[in-house]
């Protein structure tokens, strides 16, 4: 294929949107779809020469992924290879061994699938993870172990048929990834099947480019300018428009998809012709998928050290800082492995050898318990109390409507009298406390606890970004209540959980929603309503059954990871770093000066409808890890918080003393 510096141009465009959506979100909310541009403009230039040369018969896969080899794995290796070290003197041995694992998934190109089971790519967490940008490279990697095989054996089957059967299989990855979107959103964003058809459209449009002189001419310059502006104005309206509400890839990401294409076929448009072929754009493009690889990391790391968001300036700096890097990847690493010295099978011998040397490295950061002897023992104890999956023994995850029926969550109805806790992940991080407080007193305990669902009556939390969520949560209250009204033994029910949440996500979308009515436009006094009316019904019923009934307003949420703080602590060179890319005025050692702004509301609402039932314990959580200036976040050796907002056993006993049961 002749080269096209307007190819570069749109690469320069793609990696400038992912950067700065990734630096400073609200500067470019839709700026992630820079990725579906790389998509389309991988599968244009790479499905080019895959069908040419499966069409001219010169097709071997040694030499094809011999090319992708030296394309991807050098600039890659080294990457991880400064990361790892980064991650060596900057990372605590939990962290380290979550890297580990992630370095090995990358070079095996299947991160995109470990991220699926455990991250939102749009949620506050995935900031902590050095290596969330190489779930791009899985997609690609898998659809590059599948398609020539693909047009391969198409090809001798019908030859005449594989530019329509590349178009029906795009089809149906497309159909996949709408319903996959409105279902199982995390699948199709970062699994290949609902991707496959942003790639496969490149093949498409380079499938026509090479046949296209035995069907049609080549347009004239007016359609050129039409394609070329058209295009890039949808590119720049999704870039604009999108944020991470839009329900994403699913039929969205037509437009990002649509827009590219019509610029790669807009040769010669006003856009390609002048912008897309400036020469500082082009040299942005030619080291794109340096910048890419290298401008994650560095923004992760310091997020991880930062007490609260970057500042603007070091948010700039470290975009600066990884362009540089980049420039030198480019020059000092791509170029230079990318110039063929050997046949395809010992070039990729050479590489097995690498891939192999680098995998073993990485996978010894987890395998290796992510070396607690780099740090005071301290440091690796205070990691061990504060267990991130402590309480989640009972709790159900999103999908499920059943309560968990083991025996420790549901025993078996008895003579004595029991507790019941009903909520959601925040109730389930007071469980382990209230089981051991509720045994030493020979009282039974019951759990139902379910993610992002507060325990309601006729009222649900609706969550855009978890379609079908809000039924979910609907049933399994109808079933966790129903489930405590049946029993004689329950005399007391714990009511739990971050009522605040639809609060602070209001921008998400999210809203409290009665049951059957899921209006996308609830106001935010509507919400307030459906709170307040789901959480007095909720009460009436077990009031009605003689339970007594304790309200809890929840803990207070940190704007950072007390438990990263913490650990910070310990480490001096991630203390520097947090103190110079953070503002951390308000935060101590062990305490903390927070905004509750929006919990108040949520709190207000919880003491009206206490106040409206005199039976009803109300029990304010806030009141015993802050007082008027302050919130504690722990009291050594012993952290109260395992994340922003979820206690540990040793926070949980604070809270549950303060219960009065």
């Amino acid at each position: 294929m002749k080269y096209r510096a307007d190819i570069d141009g749109l690469r320069a465009i793609a990696v400038s949107a992912v950067v700065l959506f990734h630096a400073y979100a609200p500067l470019l909310p839709g700026g992630f779809v820079g990725v579906d541009i790389f998509f389309v403009i991988s599968g244009y230039l790479i499905g080019s020469i895959i069908f040419r040369e499966v069409r001219d018969g010169d097709f071997h896969f040694s030499d094809f992924y011999a090319r992708r080899a030296r394309r991807i794995l050098p600039a890659l290796f080294a990457m991880l290879l400064a990361t790892s070290i980064l991650a060596l003197v900057l990372l605590t041995p939990t962290e380290l061994k979550s890297f580990g694992r992630g370095a090995v998934s990358t070079i095996f190109a299947i991160s995109n699938v470990q991220f699926w089971r455990g991250i939102n790519y749009f949620a506050p967490s995935s900031e902590f993870n050095p290596l969330l940008m190489t779930w791009t490279l899985g997609v690609e990697e898998q659809f590059y172990v599948i398609v020539p095989i693909v047009i391969l054996l198409l090809h001798k089957w019908r030859p005449g048929a594989v530019v329509g059967s590349i178009v029906v299989l795009c089809a149906a990855s497309l159909a996949l990834s709408i319903w996959q979107t409105a279902r199982y959103p995390a699948a199709a964003f970062f699994l290949l099947p609902a991707r496959a058809w942003e790639l496969g459209a490149g093949v498409l449009l380079a499938m026509h480019e090479i046949t296209r002189p035995h069907r049609m001419p080549q347009p004239g310059r007016w359609l050129s300018d039409v394609f070329s502006v058209g295009g890039f104005a949808l590119l720049l309206v999704a870039m604009a428009w999108f944020d991470e509400t839009v329900p994403f890839p699913g039929a969205a990401a037509l437009l990002p998809i649509l827009g590219t294409v019509m610029v790669i076929l807009g040769k010669g448009g006003l856009i390609n012709r002048t912008l897309l072929s400036a020469r500082p754009i082009v040299f942005v493009g030619l080291i794109s998928y340096s910048w890419y690889l290298w401008h994650w990391p560095p923004l992760s790391f310091a997020r991880i050290a930062a007490i609260g968001p970057l500042t603007p300036a070091a948010a700039a700096g470290i975009v600066v800082l990884s362009f540089g890097l980049a420039v030198l990847s480019w020059k000092f690493i791509e170029l230079p492995f990318r110039r063929r010295t050997l046949p395809s099978v010992p070039i990729l011998a050479r590489y097995g050898v690498a891939t192999a040397v680098m995998a073993g490295l990485t996978a010894s950061l987890g395998l290796l318990s992510g070396l607690p002897q780099r740090f005071p023992a301290m440091l690796t104890e205070l990691q061990h109390r504060s267990d991130p999956k402590a309480g989640e023994a009972c709790l159900i995850g999103y999908g499920l409507t059943a309560p968990s029926a083991a025996p420790r969550c549901m025993p078996p109805e008895s003579d004595r009298a029991a507790v019941a806790l009903i909520g959601d992940s925040h109730a389930a991080a007071l469980g382990p406390a209230l089981r051991e407080a509720m045994t030493a007193k020979g009282i039974g305990y019951l759990e139902f606890t379910k993610s992002s669902c507060p325990p309601l009556v006729g009222a649900t939390r609706f969550m855009p970004d978890h379609p079908g969520h809000d039924d979910e949560c609907r049933r399994f209250n109808e079933t966790a209540f129903k489930a405590v009204l049946d029993r004689n033994d329950v005399t007391t029910v714990v009511l739990a959980g971050l009522w605040a949440a639809p609060f602070t996500a209001e921008e998400r979308g999210q809203r409290f929603a009665e049951t059957g009515k899921l209006d996308p436009d609830i106001t935010h006094v509507e919400s307030r309503k459906n709170l307040q009316d789901g959480l007095g019904r909720a009460i009436e019923a077990l009031l009605a059954d003689n339970k007594q009934v304790v309200l809890v307003a929840d803990v207070p949420s940190f704007s950072f990871d007390p438990v990263r703080q913490v650990a910070t602590g310990f480490i001096p060179l991630r203390r520097w770093l947090g103190q110079a890319v953070s503002r951390t005025d308000g935060v101590d050692d062990d305490s903390a000066t927070i905004d509750q702004t929006e919990e108040d509301e949520s709190r207000a609402i919880l003491q009206q409808v206490a106040e409206k039932y005199p039976q009803v314990r109300y029990v304010d959580l806030r009141k015993v890890f802050c007082d008027e200036t302050e919130c504690r976040f722990l009291s050594y050796p012993d952290p109260f918080f395992r994340d922003h907002n979820h206690l540990t056993i040793y926070g949980g006993r604070r809270a549950v003393a303060a219960l009065g049961l």
